[in-house]
């Protein structure tokens, strides 16, 4: 053999066994991960998604003392709120496991408008109307509400409270409610940016918030008496050279 023979040998030996030090970690993620579901025969809702998201059974296994994991976890299990005709209205019976609370979130309910032919896997953002989304205020949680440190929570709603201008948080929430996601509602359409103002208090999402005020108030009184005191003649709001606050969240989970 020439000295070029020996030299391309020698490196298909090399690539050999890289190879094998190689291809069994992509055979597991890319072939092994995939074959666990693909061997499922309950579609969808017998996704076992702990086994490739770890990181968020990890997160939901070590909030299950807050109240706002518990709650989530409880309404996952509760056959009143989620199943074939219920509130969440999917294909899959509550089994217990941390898997229900992916499945509640991310299966197609039955009557949606939009197809998902590959998994039926969707968002549903928590403004959803079967969610935290009735800006009404009037759906009641107390199916789902047992481990609450408070008791039974009846407003789980509380868009139906922040959508209100008596509410402090609705100059927060209602500007993001005008502007579209790109995240498509189920129902049909896309959801509005509303659940911003959730992820940004209550998730581990981090927060710049820059709050633009104006800068005088122009306030006229005139004086009836000393004894009636005065009476407001006009009140303007001068929006000229608007003077700028930051505040801000660290990112880091707050799920209670």
């Amino acid at each position: 053999m020439g000295k070029n023979t020996n030299i391309k040998l020698l490196l298909l030996i090399a690539v050999f066994i890289m190879g094998i030090y190689v291809l069994p970690s992509a055979v597991a993620k890319y072939t092994g991960s995939h074959t666990w579901e693909l061997n499922e025969t309950g579609g969808v809702t017998s996704l076992q998604c702990g086994k490739c998201h770890t990181y968020i059974k990890n997160e939901i296994t070590n909030g299950v003392t807050s109240d706002a994991m518990n709650a989530h976890r409880n309404a996952s299990n509760n056959s009143n709120y989620v199943g074939v005709g219920k509130i969440i209205n999917i294909s899959n019976t509550p089994t217990g496991s941390l898997d229900d609370v992916c499945w509640m979130c991310h299966v197609q309910e039955r009557d949606a408008l939009v197809s998902g032919g590959h998994t039926k896997v969707v968002i549903r953002a928590c403004t959803d109307s079967d969610c935290h989304g009735d800006t009404t205020g009037t759906t009641s949680c107390t199916i789902f509400a047992a481990g609450f440190s408070g008791g039974a929570n009846t407003s789980c709603n509380v868009t139906g409270r922040i959508n209100s201008s008596t509410d402090a948080h609705w100059n927060f929430y209602r500007p993001l409610t005008r502007l579209t996601s790109t995240i498509g509602n189920e129902d049909g359409g896309n959801y509005d940016m509303g659940f911003m103002a959730c992820l940004a208090c209550h998730t581990h999402v981090g927060l710049d918030l820059n709050i633009t005020r104006p800068q005088k108030l122009s306030l006229s009184l005139n004086l009836t008496s000393v004894t009636a005191g005065f009476n407001a003649t006009s009140l303007s709001v001068n929006y000229t050279n608007m003077t700028s606050t930051t505040g801000g969240k660290e990112p880091g989970s707050v799920w209670a």
